[in-house]
């Protein structure tokens, strides 16, 4: 079969069963997770050879289940973020959250040093659900820190208190204006 259409045939399939699925009336995680299982069926049919290919005493289907795992989590927090947030209907956001999760996946699955893939992706996950994700109490304790800046508080140094006011003025009053300063510290 010709390279493209190889290429392209799974990410389609993908696609319409997601849409076939939400026509249905199933849930947008449910039909997401069934989705990317028939895509995933569809390229490993289209690639038995490389995806039951031994890489180095392990066979290749453990590191494709991890990364579908992995490609999985990471679409259902853009599809969130794009539906909730965003008010996408999911038809159209599952377009853009389908190529990330291809972006992150692919990589990892063909790379030999499978740890900088892991690192990359969690720094990309943790980013997709800074924002969806609704504050913690001690999150809002320290929100409250930035609204009223000190050089210091009875049981905290300042510095949360100054990352907070510095990522809210940057992103808003939201939640991932809340976190943005942990995550540039991590």
């Amino acid at each position: 079969m010709n390279r493209r259409i190889e290429a392209l045939l799974p990410p389609l399939v993908d696609v319409l069963a997601f849409c076939a699925l939400l026509g249905a009336g199933v849930s947008l995680a449910t039909a997401n997770a069934y989705a990317l299982g028939v895509g995933l069926v569809c390229g490993a049919l289209l690639r038995w050879r490389t995806t039951t290919k031994i890489e180095g005493g392990r066979p290749g289907w453990l590191r494709f289940g991890i990364t579908a795992l992995m490609a999985l989590f990471l679409r259902a927090g853009v599809l969130a973020l794009l539906t909730q947030r965003a008010g996408l209907a999911p038809q159209l956001a599952i377009l853009f959250a389908l190529p990330l999760g291809l972006a992150v996946s692919m990589p990892l699955i063909l790379s030999r040093n499978l740890s900088f893939g892991l690192i990359a992706y969690s720094v990309v996950l943790r980013l997709v659900y800074a924002g969806s994700i609704e504050l913690l109490p001690e999150e809002t304790y320290y929100w409250n820190y930035s609204r009223h800046l000190d050089f210091g508080y009875l049981d905290h140094p300042p510095m949360v208190a100054w990352l907070i006011k510095l990522g809210t003025a940057v992103f808003g009053q939201t939640e991932f204006g809340v976190r943005a300063g942990a995550l540039c510290c991590g």
